[in-house]
């Protein structure tokens, strides 16, 4: 019935502790090179490509299992040999694939129409998928050939994964993304020292001369191995056009570009994703005449109380200042811009962040609000993203919590009876359909009442997106009325007091009036829904795969199309890729090699047993990382505690499972529901634990996000090491094919989230999480046979 292919590859008598400090060193390794290629991508191209991208190059780990499966002549070669050349191969080919990703010169933006940067993309996913081919065959070996160990390797496994991605909350900004790499691949060489202090004192003298030159080559690596902004993400380029860029940094954030253009500095965040600038001021503010741009409010309300959430290099502040605050308190989130606004450029600016009237936070705004009880006359927000990342589609795939139905419920409780929220971007008109829900939730009958949308008539986004937002906290007076009208600016929507009618007024009006006008866009392909902390994308305004013809589209939503096209095409086609890869490294072998395990019975109930495992885990992670964005404020660090206490904690469960071996029957059960119990726990009950303890520090709010996520992790590692037992018991070879399809569900699973978050949500992620962990549980329970003689 079942195949028993017991290897002698190991030696019995060979001490496990350097096999568990291996496996640790080697995932930590591999997480490491993950995260940091995230960030480099992030400059290069934009964040949400970065990740699919990285994500799906995840194949490497996947086709490792497949590779052992149909590949038995390693097995005449020394096992701890096979395993230090594979941590060897690892370590050079992560430097190679450096220097690749920061030479190619692949453009999304041409990814449809241009087969060169298909080809490109293709070697990106090539390149980036070896280092995790030769981790992968680590770690698969280790899991393969010792079964019984299972619980242990995995705990080592995923407690160096969860190390991995700690580091690069140090690392990244102390010496750079590039560098962090090399230290990655310094980590690898470390695993290949474990193994090769199984073998003789020679292969552990190869591993320090390669060390010797990784630490060599480290100092230079940022010069060496310079991340290059492609064409596409700047709108120009600086060293050509504008001089050099004259200050540089890497933070835990954001890598943050200043260059001079004469009359002003410019801050590129993430190679150009988003931009601010910085005016030179000599620091009198008595010389300061009221600025335009600061915003109409600030002729409306004497000596306010300003809230501005993202200041970055000041020129809000400046403005503001100009028209005689009491007060100004600006929440900035990188602490690069705080740094370098308070102390290199201080100076240039003028110090107006250490005006005695001006208070600089570094924290996540939305967050920040939430845990304060001061209030405001002026709650403002300048979208500062760069029309090139407008035009490319890169904001619309991103996240924001920031302009929810949720957040405007914050802003309005630190509002002052009659202040002003003030927010000037593209897409205000959908900001009027997301206040207006939430000031329906609030009892105010008439919302559309307490809003005005002005835009410049030059400007052609603004001309059909609306530039100037302004929502009061109370009826609109007859004088406020008439100074906004008098104004050289056209009217989007206006108070029907105003009693100002033209053809964008009236066919705008409906939407926001109506709760259920945005259905009547949704009917045209446009996403005009008030967007929710569930599904914050703000930014997506083409419903998903939608690709309509402008020349079909109504004239109003034209500018909808142009300017905020859907990058979906580009989604579509990685997750295209990605499932490409997997029917020919994963059915096709399959289907042509009938070895290897492969005629065990019930095989296929094995390897959805195993994908559901992945999908499951991978789908829950992402969703817990944006759950706790809100909570614990700073979004490096969010993303850093959750999947370290997540794999830390699922490394315990594994460890624990161990216990389980003679109770699988019961075990298996017990745990898959636990984890859907504690899901439907945490969406339950986290808002509430959330809002109790926002108004701690951010160490205190650590700890509770890690005692929160600790206890769905700890079952979360439990099904795997229990199914690796079970296939221990009835065919051992099938072991490295069970690793591959969870490594490809991991990749699948990557992509398939922002998908389904962007229709249905991420509750709804949480929910089909669950379901798929059922699924998984189904399919393995339902060999019941098998099950009752093995387990």
């Amino acid at each position: 019935m079942s195949e028993q292919n017991n290897s002698v590859w190991v030696k019995p008598d060979q001490p496990m502790m350097w096999y568990y400090l291996g496996i640790g060193t080697i995932s930590a390794a591999s997480l490491l090179m993950e995260v940091t290629m995230t960030r480099i991508f992030a400059v290069a191209f934009f964040n949400q490509f970065a990740f699919l991208i990285i994500s799906t190059a995840l194949f490497g780990f996947g086709f490792s299992g497949v590779f052992l499966s149909i590949f038995k002549g390693l097995t005449k070669y020394s096992f701890e040999r096979v395993l230090m050349y594979s941590s060897i191969c690892f370590t050079l080919t992560l430097v190679l694939t450096l220097k690749i990703v920061v030479s190619i010169p692949l453009q999304f933006k041409h990814l449809g129409n241009d087969f060169i940067q298909f080809l490109y993309l293709s070697i990106y996913y090539i390149s980036l998928a070896v280092p995790f081919f030769f981790s992968g065959i680590v770690i698969a070996l280790l899991l393969s050939n010792f079964p019984i160990k299972v619980n242990k390797l995995y705990f080592s496994d995923l407690i160096g994964a969860g190390i991995g991605c700690f580091l690069i909350i140090p690392l990244v900004p102390a010496f750079g993304a590039s560098a962090t790499i090399i230290i990655a691949s310094l980590l690898g060489i470390l695993a290949a020292a474990c193994f090769a202090r199984m073998i003789n004192k020679h292969m552990l003298a190869v591993c320090v001369v390669i060390s010797l030159g990784l630490l060599a080559l480290l100092p230079f690596s940022e010069t060496y191995f310079r991340v290059k902004i492609h064409e596409g993400k700047r709108s120009f380029n600086f060293d050509e056009q504008y001089g050099l860029i004259e200050f540089s940094r890497w933070g835990p954030i954001s890598r943050i570009d200043v260059a001079d253009l004469g009359n002003a500095k410019n801050i590129w965040i993430d190679g150009g994703t988003n931009q601010s600038f910085m005016l030179p001021f000599d620091g009198d503010l008595r010389k300061l005449n009221p600025h335009p741009q600061a915003g109409l409010v600030y002729q409306l309300i004497d000596f306010p109380d300003v809230l501005i959430i993202g200041p970055a290099g000041g020129t809000e502040v400046l403005f503001a200042l100009s028209h005689r605050p009491n007060s100004i308190l600006g929440v900035e989130l990188d602490p690069v811009i705080v740094s370098l606004v308070q102390n290199e450029y201080r100076d240039y600016i003028g110090g107006i962040y250490n005006k005695p009237m001006v208070t600089l936070v570094n924290d996540e705004g939305r967050s920040y609000v939430r845990r304060i009880t001061q209030k405001f006359d002026i709650i403002q927000q300048i979208h500062n993203a760069s029309p090139v990342a407008i035009a490319s589609g890169a904001v619309n795939l991103s996240e924001t919590y920031l302009l929810t139905v949720e957040a405007f419920h914050d802003y309005l409780d630190h509002l002052k009876e009659n202040g002003y929220i003030y927010i000037k971007r593209p897409g205000a008109i959908r900001l009027a359909v997301i206040a207006a829900q939430a000031l329906r939730e609030r009892g105010i009958n008439n919302p559309e009442d307490r809003m005005i949308i002005l835009f410049q008539p030059a400007n052609e986004i603004e001309r059909v997106s609306g530039g100037e937002f302004y929502l009061k906290n109370g009826e609109f007076t007859q004088d406020e009325l008439d100074f906004f009208k008098i104004q050289k600016r056209n009217i989007m929507h206006a108070p029907s007091a105003m009693n100002v009618h033209n053809k964008i007024i009236e066919k705008y009006r409906p939407l926001i009036k109506n709760p259920d006008g945005w259905k009547v866009y949704d009917r045209l392909g446009i996403s005009m829904f008030p967007v929710t902390d569930d599904r914050p994308f703000f930014n997506h305004f083409s419903k998903f795969a939608h690709f309509a013809s402008l020349e079909k589209t109504p004239f109003e939503l034209e500018s909808f199309m142009r300017y905020y096209h859907s990058p979906d095409f580009s989604l579509l086609i990685i997750l295209g890729e990605a499932a490409l890869l997997s029917v020919i490294f994963i059915l096709l072998p399959l289907s042509i090699f009938k070895r290897s395990g492969l005629n065990t019975p019930g095989k296929i109930r094995f390897l959805l047993y195993f994908f559901s495992l992945g999908l499951g885990f991978i789908l829950i992670e992402i969703v817990l990382i944006q759950k706790f964005i809100l909570f614990i404020g700073n979004p490096s660090y969010s993303v850093s505690v959750v999947l370290f206490s997540i794999l830390i904690a699922a490394g315990c469960g594994s460890y624990v499972s161990e216990r389980f071996q003679t109770k699988l029957r019961v075990a298996l059960p017990a745990v898959v529901l636990t984890i859907c119990l504690l899901c439907l726990l945490e969406l339950l009950f986290t808002p509430a634990i959330f809002n109790f303890f926002l108004g701690y520090n951010m160490a205190v709010r650590i700890v509770i996000s890690i005692l929160l996520i600790f206890p769905l992790g700890l079952v979360m590692g439990m099904p795997f090491p229990i199914g690796i037992t079970i296939v221990d018991r009835i065919s051992k070879p099938l072991i490295p094919w069970v690793w591959a399809i969870n490594g490809y569900a991991t990749v699948i699973g990557s992509v398939l989230c922002t998908i389904l978050a962007l229709n249905f949500g991420f509750r709804a992620v949480v929910v089909i999480a669950c379901t798929i962990y059922l699924v998984g549980f189904t399919a393995l329970f339902s060999l019941n046979r098998l099950f009752q003689k093995n387990a």
